[in-house]
């Protein structure tokens, strides 16, 4: 099975042939590669935590007391104002979330649709040391840090078991500061911040193990900070201290680190939340760096759904608005072209939901024998409008486990020419000048060039790339040799 760093160069090979820029490499990492994405930075806000959703980024800003919400792209969208001293950070609902606020001993809710901020009563609560929150599996998981016990609650704040967090020699954990739950296999991670190490228990409250631990060794936590999991049981524990992101597999196996001198993340920029999207990139929340650093994290033997390259149109092209095809091209990482479909999303200048959505078999691929890539079309099916800005992204898939959505790129409809058309010169005769007028349903390149009755070139008037509409070229014989 090919590697990751495999598979990217063999995309940084297909792109490299179309003339398009990559910006970012994969690195190795260990056992892990990892290729820096883009960050999150606006100079105005102080994140300690971050959610990835589908369409938008959530990050809280305890030292301003705000939600913030960006695009994927980094632009904020709009800001919450929150009272409290908050950490940790989860989604209880579409537009509903949780943070601690641990001076006031509550778990505060967030309605960002209803506009309503109020506590979650805890039923047998109040908690004595809220310090993290993480909701899966329609359970709200609270950390009660200086008392060592992990609350187990029903969305509506019922609690459904207290689980006290012991060792199967009866110690106590010394001080829980985060938590996160890999429902996949039933195990609940709990970070000791006076131990370094991380504690793994199941999903009942069963003790099952350790690892970590305070050093100076790779495999080693000097102060922790935050953690996150994957679909795929690898772990994430941020090290505040070293400035870095280690990585473990689900056993507690160490298998590298992300930091200032090995897979780019910049000093200074010491890392505190974490959380990871199912497409497998791990956003990572700087306080200090004031920015969010998002890595696609890849692992020898998980077969990820390769990245795409948007190819048509390009970033504000003005199209037709009927008979609108988009296209996009990626570089299957295997020759099981079969296995992989490409997902489309469509939106319009009214909001964040798709207006229209495709998913396109890899049966409408077409391969490109010399470098591996396959370009992948699709037609909207339901007319666009005329004079609208619409946004486009996609990703590939294979089987249930998806790509990263590329960025979102834009084009502008109009009623545009839906074929080549050379027009009749004005005006004719003439002397000195003429004016010639074409048209093309599509941007491409155009050269317009004068030919004799005997068939010779006189002169080239125009050669140029050319977005789709009308066009006019002045030709001034003064300007022709004879």
């Amino acid at each position: 099975m090919a590697s990751l760093r495999d598979r990217i160069g063999r995309a940084v090979a297909a792109v490299i042939r179309t003339g398009a820029v990559l910006v970012a490499l994969a690195m190795p990492v260990g056992a892990i590669e990892v290729e820096p994405l883009p960050p999150l930075r606006d100079g105005a806000s102080a994140p300690t935590a971050v959610i990835a959703e589908r369409d938008r980024l959530v990050v809280l800003d305890p030292f301003n007391r705000r939600l913030r919400f960006y695009t994927p792209q980094g632009v904020r969208q709009h800001q919450v104002d929150i009272s409290g001293w908050a950490t940790g950070l989860a989604r209880l609902a579409d537009g509903v979330y949780v943070f601690c606020d641990r001076q006031a001993r509550r778990i505060v809710r967030v309605d960002v649709n209803g506009g309503v901020q109020e506590t979650l009563v805890i039923q047998g609560g109040p908690i004595a040391d809220p310090v993290d929150v993480a909701v899966v599996g329609g359970r709200l998981y609270v950390l009660d840090g200086s008392s060592g016990r992990l609350w187990i609650c029903s969305p509506a704040g019922v609690v459904r078991d207290i689980v006290e967090l012991v060792d199967d020699r009866g110690t106590r954990i010394s001080f829980a500061s985060s938590l996160a739950v890999d429902v996949t296999a039933g195990r609940v991670y709990v970070l000791d911040q006076v131990g370094s190490s991380v504690w793994v228990f199941s999903a009942s409250g069963r003790y099952l193990d350790r690892f970590g631990g305070f050093g100076d060794d790779e495999a080693r936590i000097t102060r922790g900070g935050a953690l996150a999991c994957d679909r795929f049981g690898h772990l994430f524990v941020s090290d505040r201290f070293q400035g870095r992101v280690l990585v473990y597999d689900s056993t507690g196996g160490y298998l590298g680190a992300i930091g200032p001198s090995r897979g780019g993340l910049p000093p200074k920029a010491l890392p505190i939340g974490l959380t990871v999207d199912p497409a497998g990139v791990l956003y990572v929340a700087t306080a200090e760096g004031q920015a969010v650093y998002p890595y696609y994290v890849g692992f020898e033997g998980v077969q990820a759904a390769p990245p795409v390259e948007l190819i048509f149109p390009a970033f504000a092209d003005t199209v037709a608005s009927s008979g609108v095809e988009l296209a996009v091209r990626f570089v299957p990482p295997d020759d099981s072209l079969s296995l992989y479909v490409t997902e489309f999303e469509l939106y319009d200048d009214t909001g964040a939901t798709p207006v229209q959505t495709a998913v396109v078999a890899a049966g409408a691929a077409l391969p490109d024998q010399d470098t591996r890539a396959v370009l992948v079309r699709w037609r909207p099916e339901r007319p666009l409008r005329d004079e609208t800005c619409y946004r486009w992204r996609a990703r590939t898939r294979r089987g249930d486990l998806p790509g990263a959505w590329s960025a979102l790129s834009e084009f502008v409809t109009a009623a545009l020419p839906q074929a080549y058309r050379l027009g009749q010169n004005y005006p004719n005769p003439f002397n000195p000048e003429t004016r010639i007028t074409f048209e093309v349903p599509v941007t491409t390149r155009v050269q317009l060039t004068i030919i004799s009755l005997l068939g010779r070139p006189v002169v080239t008037l125009f050669d140029e790339v050319v977005p789709a509409g009308e066009h006019t070229v002045v030709w001034d014989v003064r300007d022709a040799d004879g």
